[in-house]
């Protein structure tokens, strides 16, 4: 008897931890709605806004995991709002003008020389194929 109580118990549990789940991807779902309207009127990646969204549902997901015994880890693999939360509140730093001319420059440079290289080693190649094979 005692066995049949615990799984009625346990099945219990399992259904309450499925509303809590579902609770939690309705949660964060309109958080992350909110960080959309919020980037549709131009509030720019990487701010605060966001950074309290992102905080805001990773309090939840943490709760939830520690009630469910779930790594949170594993919650944010399952709710791909979250990443989109994250990605929203990081900073995103552009690269300055000089730093990509600079880097375009050099490319340049070493392209060049990397395609001298080769043809000097060609014709290298082509002269003593000539004077092997007696041309």
């Amino acid at each position: 008897m005692d066995n049949k109580l615990m799984t009625w118990m346990d099945a219990g549990r399992a259904v309450k931890m499925k509303y809590k789940l579902f609770t939690l991807r309705r949660r964060v779902a309109a958080l992350c709605e909110s960080a959309r309207g919020h980037e549709s009127n131009g509030t720019p990646p990487g701010s605060p806004v966001y950074a309290r969204l992102y905080e805001e549902a990773r309090a939840l997901v943490t709760q939830y995991g520690e009630a469910a015994q779930v790594f949170p880890e594993i919650l944010e693999a399952k709710l791909p709002a979250l990443c989109e939360l994250q990605r929203l509140s990081e900073i995103v730093t552009p690269v300055s003008p000089t730093k990509k001319a600079f880097s375009m420059a050099l490319v340049a440079i070493l392209a060049s020389a990397a395609i001298g290289l080769l043809v000097g080693l060609g014709s290298g190649i082509a002269h003593w194929m000539v004077r092997l094979l007696g041309g």
